[in-house]
């Protein structure tokens, strides 16, 4: 009797261990299905892990999410637009250093009034 209560003993902490393993493995396959998704978008992760064009945050939340709540909000997600031209990102047409493109006045009078304002 005793053999067969330690055999039911082994056999409940397998079944213990392979649902632990179970939960892992499918932890690690809807986070893989989740970053395939965002690949699909055009996310990219950099050398260090990290995404691009998303937030840590956003992923944690996609992560936490159930697969089909995720996959619907991946779907309003837009990814970042790469090779914008430089002008649509400066301002007013500007040499994309962050400086306007609208160099001061010559006009002494206009001068004047925009040294006023």
């Amino acid at each position: 009797m005793t053999e067969l209560t330690n055999q039911v003993q082994e056999l409940t902490k397998e079944r213990d261990e392979l649902k632990a393993q179970k939960a892992k493995a499918d932890e690690q396959a809807k986070t893989a299905e989740i970053e395939a998704q965002l690949s699909q978008k055009g996310f990219t992760k950099d050398n260090k892990g990290d995404w691009q064009g998303i937030d840590n945050a956003t992923v944690q939340v996609l992560l936490s999410l159930d697969t089909d709540k995720a996959k619907t909000m991946i779907g309003s997600l837009s990814a970042p637009k790469q090779g914008l031209p430089e002008y649509l990102l400066s301002e007013q047409h500007g040499t994309g250093t962050g400086q306007s493109a609208n160099p001061a006045p010559t006009n002494p009078l206009v001068a004047n009034a925009k040294a006023r304002k």
